[in-house]
């Protein structure tokens, strides 16, 4: 009766502090919703559709190379963090990752700048992709996975609303016109850089800020043991950071802002969710194993579900109100695409619930290769929504590849779960994206 009632203990005890986790990390992430929330529609009424379109494109294309920039990090040297069993692992881990980010920004960089003055459409706005590569380098070195791995998750939701606090007020005290957007990209892409900034000044202050001489070996090691969640990153590229770049090759730049719109709303919900998301993964990780590690799991699995479907219901149910009210005159064709976005937000909960629950049992390459499938279901479906019917076939398409997403990996989970179960992993050394 004692063990069972310790076990009992034991399970509430990790469940609330997983909650407590969460909902910090969720509070923070709500803060800095405010920026896209009040951006977008301010944007949207001084640079009008067209306006509005260059900048979204331009945003797009940025975020390619940001995104390329994390290679997968932000989930694998989080984990590796969380579970190093020494300080001297640690500070080989991000010694190594930054390293490797500093190899991926070089020859990122160089491929868009050639893109930028090969490409007479981007060559014309050639100092929006300047500022944004140049501001890439903030978002580089923003160790939010270290900052969460080593279990400061509230000095983590601090510093993330509170730069975007700060960018949103430069924003509205510096862009006045048409004639600055410039100014609108680096306010859109500085947040990363002010929290980086923040983040490293906290870690000195904590003294956890020693980091090993980095060698070329060891950046090509951490290239080499993220490329799992690197190929998902890949695939995530195309299934979501890509749609307004086809929409400007093959439709109009109107059709560019009428689906960015909508995309910065579902957009700034997937931000809050998907940073809990990220404050999850260590306490998951470490209950692999472990006597209460079914029951925080379960939980994980049906509260991520919950909260995105309810997001996701939230948005297409308001979005006939909220879209003219949030972007003003001409924007009435963002309407369906937003509720067409809101669906899809559903269906990502049950893959996001999946894919933590997979990286967790050290099955990255599992959720890699599923979302490589859709990104090649997806790179057909998108030019024939984008021609045919501009954006709401590119949002129609994106239901059809989250759909497609959350069926496949909740069959590759399923197969996973019969088989054996993993050992808990006591370091970081022989998981994906680890040493041995």
């Amino acid at each position: 009766m004692k063990v069972a009632t310790a076990k009992h203990r034991s399970e509430r005890t990790g469940l609330a502090r997983l909650g407590g986790d969460a909902t910090t990390v969720a509070l923070g992430q709500m803060s800095a919703f405010v920026y896209p929330l009040v951006s977008i529609p301010y944007l949207s009424r001084i640079f009008g559709t067209n306006g509005l379109g260059q900048l979204l494109l331009a945003m797009s294309i940025i975020n390619v190379l940001v995104l390329v920039v994390d290679f997968g990090f932000g989930m694998s040297a989080l984990r590796r963090v969380a579970l190093a069993g020494t300080a001297r692992e640690r500070s080989h881990i991000v010694s190594s990752t930054l390293a490797a980010k500093v190899l991926l920004l070089g020859g990122s960089a160089s491929v868009l700048g050639v893109l930028v003055l090969v490409i007479p459409e981007l060559r014309a706005h050639w100092q929006l992709y300047f500022i944004g590569s140049v501001l890439t380098v903030g978002a580089a070195a923003y160790p939010t996975w270290l900052l969460q791995g080593i279990g400061k998750i509230k000095t983590f939701a601090v510093l993330h609303a509170v730069s975007r606090l700060i960018a949103l007020v430069g924003l509205l005290l510096t862009v006045k016109s048409g004639s600055d957007a410039t100014l609108a990209i680096f306010w859109q892409f500085a947040p990363a850089t002010i929290a980086a900034v923040g983040s490293w000044f906290y870690l000195s202050a904590i003294g956890c800020h020693q980091i090993d001489r980095p060698t070329w070996q060891a950046a090509l090691s951490a290239l080499r043991e993220s490329a799992p969640l690197f190929v998902g990153s890949v695939a995530t590229i195309v299934i979501s950071a890509m749609n307004t770049v086809f929409l400007g090759v093959f439709s109009t730049i109107q059709q560019v802002a009428f689906y960015g719109s909508g995309e910065r709303l579902s957009n700034a919900l997937r931000g809050v969710l998907g940073g809990v998301q990220q404050s999850l993964l260590p306490r998951v990780s470490a209950s692999i194993g472990s006597d209460h590690g079914a029951a925080l799991r379960r939980a994980v699995l049906t509260g991520l579900v919950a909260t995105y479907g309810l997001a996701g219901v939230g948005l297409t149910a308001s979005a006939g109100i909220l879209v003219p009210w949030y972007l003003g005159h001409g924007f009435d064709a963002v309407i369906p695409v937003a509720q067409l976005l809101g669906a899809a937000l559903c269906l990502t909960g049950v893959s996001t619930a999946l894919t933590l629950l997979l990286i967790a049992h050290g099955q990255a390459t599992i959720s890699s290769r599923v979302l490589v499938r859709a990104a090649l279901l997806h790179l057909v479906l998108l030019p024939l929504g984008c021609i045919n019917f501009g954006a709401v076939g590119a949002a129609v398409a994106v239901c059809l590849t989250e759909l497609f997403i959350a069926i496949m990996l909740g069959w590759s989970f399923r197969c996973f779960h019969r088989q054996e179960p993993v050992a808990r992993p006591t370091s970081y050394a022989g998981l994906p994206g680890g040493t041995s």
